[in-house]
């Protein structure tokens, strides 16, 4: 699955006869790219299961130690930062909003990971 471009509608024009170049940096679809980054992210870990009596989702155990899975979050909020992170402005309101999205996953992961339960 391939994520959505990295760019703002700037950089669209219904001339276009070639496909926008992803933008390095901040643009428009920063929020967004960040949800899909994680939701990819969590498909490939197999990071959860559908339970077929109550319809509901749950969290499988694919990832056999604590180590694997902080291993992976680890990886996964470097990206996160390298990509995206790194050129938010947290005096803009929606970059800031982005941040606040990619550090609370972040943290929403690792409680998981070190669940009791899980």
């Amino acid at each position: 699955m391939k994520l959505p471009l990295n760019i703002s509608d700037c950089d669209l024009n219904p001339n276009m006869v070639e496909t926008p170049r992803a933008r390095e940096g901040a643009s428009e679809m920063i929020f967004c790219s960040v949800r899909y980054e994680v939701a990819i992210a969590m498909k490939n870990a197999g990071a959860f299961s559908q339970k077929s009596a109550s319809g509901g989702w749950s969290l499988t155990d694919n990832l056999s130690s604590l180590s694997e899975k902080d291993k992976s979050i680890d990886e996964l909020e470097t990206r996160l930062y390298e990509k995206y992170i790194q050129y938010c402005d947290a005096s803009v309101p929606f970059h800031l909003m982005t941040i606040t999205l990619a550090k609370s996953i972040i943290c929403i992961l690792r409680i998981i990971a070190h669940h009791p339960k899980q």
